[in-house]
């Protein structure tokens, strides 16, 4: 599934500790170089997609640290 599928299909807003807002992800999709979508690709096709892995990807990005 590509990034803006995920996004648009199954991402719900939601406020928690480690919240990942539309914001970040705007964010991610105007920087990311064709690697990192890639990358984000990978990450999001795993069967249990690691949210670790997401928040270090959006990291490395966009420079936001995400708890």
């Amino acid at each position: 599934m590509k990034i803006k599928e995920h996004i648009l299909k199954k991402l719900n807003e939601a406020t928690y500790k480690g919240n990942l807002g539309f914001e970040e992800m705007v964010k991610f999709w105007n920087k990311a170089k064709k690697e990192d979508l890639q990358a984000m690709n990978k990450i999001l096709s795993k069967p249990k997609p690691s949210f670790d892995e997401f928040k270090e990807l959006i990291r490395k990005v966009v420079g936001i640290e995400l708890e």
